[in-house]
């Protein structure tokens, strides 16, 4: 794996990781689905 291959990856998990952030802060209250957020944030 190349080094632009590794940036590359980092950067879309960057990206989802904002994308979660986001869907959560729209749902301040209870989220039926945070625990499916949990498992991919720890995946």
């Amino acid at each position: 794996m190349t080094l632009t291959d590794k940036e590359k990856i980092k950067e879309a998990l960057d990206m989802i990781e904002k994308m979660i952030e986001d869907v959560e802060g729209d749902y301040e209250q209870g989220v039926p689905c945070s625990s499916e957020k949990i498992e991919v944030l720890e995946n």
